[in-house]
């Protein structure tokens, strides 16, 4: 990457590195994200909230709760979870 940049500010008489820096922390913000890090305005939200209420996502644990799908231990913690306790 580093030759290709040095390449274009060569042919471009420099110019190209006022358009470098964008391109470049583009590429390592989706380097981060691969690498499994998380947007700052999305740390300590839970992936379970992130389109309803915690009322609705307590909702549908009881509801797994009651047809088998999970058990008391796990809704309970679930639960926990969500209230933040």
């Amino acid at each position: 990457m580093g030759i290709l940049a040095f390449l274009l500010a060569i042919v471009t008489w420099g110019l190209s590195w006022l358009a470098f820096p964008f391109f470049a922390n583009d590429q390592y913000r989706k380097s981060l994200l691969k690498d499994g890090y998380v947007p700052e305005d999305q740390v300590g939200r839970s992936p379970l909230t992130a389109d309803g209420s915690v009322a609705d996502e307590i909702r549908k644990l009881a509801e797994l709760r009651a047809s088998g799908v999970i058990t008391e231990e796990e809704f309970s913690t679930r639960k926990s979870r969500l209230l933040g306790a």
